[in-house]
């Protein structure tokens, strides 16, 4: 169904930008320690 499809996106989108925040995240704490 459509709306499946659109929770399936959204799942999708949530999950590449928990991924992108993780890394900016690990991303700035290598910045501090060094």
């Amino acid at each position: 169904t459509a709306m499946g499809t659109s929770l399936a996106a959204l799942d999708s989108t949530s999950e590449k930008f928990q991924r992108t925040y993780r890394d900016a995240i690990l991303d700035l704490g290598d910045a501090l320690n060094h």
